[in-house]
């Protein structure tokens, strides 16, 4: 693999998590994927397979956060 290679949860890690925990702190937050045609949005914020994107990581640490 490329050294520029990020798998989903570096992704998530790096930019989502930032977001998710402003979010729990009361604040409106947004994520915005923007890009050219085939540049993997989708991928990034879905994922694909074992390698969940930004969504359902962010969705199952919201449900961590509740279960305390």
């Amino acid at each position: 693999k490329s050294s520029k290679y990020a798998d989903q949860r570096k992704v998530f890690d790096t930019v989502g998590k930032e977001v998710l925990d402003n979010a729990w702190e009361g604040y409106h937050t947004c994520l915005f994927a923007y890009g050219q045609t085939g540049a993997g949005k989708s991928y990034s914020m879905v994922g694909y397979g074992a390698n969940k994107g930004i969504v359902p990581i962010s969705m199952f640490e919201i449900f961590e956060r509740i279960k305390g």
